[in-house]
């Protein structure tokens, strides 16, 4: 079960300003 994104929201957006990629696909995870 994913956690709300109401929840998940400014936390992803705080680690994109500090840098951090975001990875969304199995892809991209075995890419990086």
């Amino acid at each position: 079960m994913p956690y709300p994104e109401a929840l998940v929201a400014p936390m992803r957006a705080e680690l994109t300003r500090l840098g951090v990629e975001e990875l969304t696909t199995a892809e991209a995870v075995d890419a990086a």
